[in-house]
């Protein structure tokens, strides 16, 4: 009996050795290290990078080039792992992102414009990846304002005043694939974009219901192009390129 006793407290310890003590959980073992594979890099403050993309303009026939402009992105947040993914949202900040375009007003009319597109809050880059195979998706989501001035109809200037923008704010969530896309490399994200009426269009008279005729609709195809991030801490990708836009 107590051979039989010793053989089986061996067993027991022999299991025991092989399997080791019980885990903490994967989410305090490897959410630091899988937030480095996700953001490839091991900057923990800033990260900065130029976005730069095309807005169409459904009922112009066209699309208006955004930007570049450049975004700011705290790296000092945790990642998250659960349901086998690890999940992170950086939130950061983004600079005005201005530019001039050329449509056809009722498809024969030059008309030019700058447009100018403003955040009114934070810009959240939300990303996820499964854990096995590091595929993933990210939203990157800002709640921006659009100001229209210095317009020309046919060559004659087009006085909208100061204030011609946007009567509500637009939301602008656009989305990309991990990978291609990377905090660390950029890359493409897309979506579509509904455009409010517009207001405080002109000076000598309301011009809102014109720019509102032209621009607003909705279902209007965006893609921004994020370019490599710049951590200024250890100076890696430094100084940000402007990325170049795709349609």
């Amino acid at each position: 009996m107590l051979f039989r006793f010793a053989a089986l407290l061996g067993v027991l310890l022999l299991v025991a050795g092989l399997t080791g003590p019980a885990s903490a959980g994967p989410e305090k073992a490897t959410a630091a290290t899988l937030k480095q594979r996700l953001l490839g890099t091991t900057e923990e403050e800033l990260g900065l990078a130029y976005v730069m993309g095309y807005s169409n303009v459904n009922k112009q026939h066209g699309a208006a080039l955004l930007g570049p402009g450049l975004m700011t992105l705290d790296m000092s947040v945790p990642a998250e792992v659960h349901d086998d993914r690890i999940w992170i949202t950086l939130p950061g900040k983004m600079e005005p992102m201005r530019s001039t375009a050329t449509f056809l007003n009722f498809g024969f009319v030059p008309v030019t414009a700058t447009m100018e597109v403003t955040p009114t809050g934070p810009v959240n880059v939300s990303a996820w990846a499964w854990i096995e195979t590091f595929k993933g998706e990210v939203t990157a989501k800002a709640s921006v304002d659009v100001r229209i001035f210095d317009a020309s109809v046919n060559g004659q200037p087009l006085d909208l005043g100061p204030h011609c923008h946007t009567a509500t704010p637009v939301d602008l969530t656009v989305k990309g694939e991990f990978p291609p896309w990377t905090v660390n490399d950029g890359g493409p994200l897309s979506g579509y974009v509904d455009y409010p009426p517009f207001t405080g269009c002109g000076v000598t008279e309301d011009l809102s219901p014109l720019l509102t005729y032209s621009i607003t609709g909705k279902g209007n195809y965006t893609k921004l192009t994020q370019g490599r991030l710049c951590t200024p801490a250890n100076g890696f990708g430094c100084p940000p390129l402007v990325p170049k836009p795709e349609k």
